[in-house]
């Protein structure tokens, strides 16, 4: 395997203009898994016959799963115009046995940035590089993401297929009616750290995205993860009754 440094548009699939800036939107938990299932199936248990259309298949699951996982934004500029050359894996300090991808990005949307994926991320990565290699890519030299003849793949390619497979499965849609677009895995990676707690300024940090538009965009999602302050009108400790707690679960039930 070649060396790894170690210390170890909105894609909306099609060409058309997007007059109208949208960030994506999460998709649900149980949907997101459900398309990646089957996209996954797709690359280990049904193959096709010609090696350029299955090398397709398994370069969209990776993809999104590069944006879920390390944030980099799925456009040319970002995840399409990475090489292995500007991948770097290190160990954890902190968790034995799992490692770190680190990208290096040039010239991404907002400049040079870094992208971390996480541990599993850094799990799917290396499986993508393995897949790579097998049809003659991989290389410290070779894009990420290429293309059948080596060259940058366009990311509209990359959405477009997704849109077709989605159209196919009857899950074009979010039940909110919105598109689900490559970018949507990004919002849903972002809106999960929200409810884990994350701070805001490590979610800006990690997303390249500045903390007063994570505010504005996902404050649905942020007042969820904090229902509590929301709840709370008392200053101090809040408290209920006795009584009100007997109320409350007789009708709950």
């Amino acid at each position: 395997v070649p060396r790894l440094r170690v210390m170890v548009s909105d894609v909306d699939g099609g060409r058309d203009v997007v007059k109208s800036k949208t960030r994506g939107r999460a998709i649900p938990y149980e949907i997101r898994q459900s398309i990646e299932a089957k996209l996954r199936r797709l690359v280990f248990d049904n193959p096709l016959p010609n090696p350029k259309h299955q090398f397709s298949r398994a370069r969209l699951y990776y993809y999104i799963k590069m944006t879920y996982c390390s944030l980099a934004r799925p456009i040319n500029k970002e995840l399409g115009s990475l090489r292995w050359s500007d991948v770097e894996i290190r160990p954890s300090k902190e968790v034995d046995g799992a490692f770190i991808g680190i990208f290096t990005i040039e010239d991404g949307k907002n400049g040079k940035r870094t992208a971390i994926t996480t541990y599993s991320g850094t799990n799917f990565l290396m499986e993508w590089r393995a897949i790579s290699l097998d049809y003659g890519f991989g290389q410290d030299e070779d894009y990420m993401f290429p293309n059948h003849d080596g060259g940058m793949c366009p990311t509209w390619h990359i959405g477009t297929q997704l849109r077709k497979l989605l159209e196919k499965w009857g899950q074009r849609k979010l039940p909110s009616g919105e598109n689900i677009t490559i970018y949507s895995w990004r919002a849903s990676s972002i809106t999960q750290k929200i409810k884990d707690k994350w701070d805001l300024g490590q979610i800006s940090k990690a997303a390249d995205t500045g903390i007063m538009s994570i505010q504005n965009s996902y404050y649905d999602e942020i007042m969820a993860s904090n229902a509590d302050r929301f709840a709370n009108q008392f200053q101090g400790e809040a408290r209920v009754s006795d009584r009100n707690k007997e109320k409350i679960a007789e009708l709950l039930e």
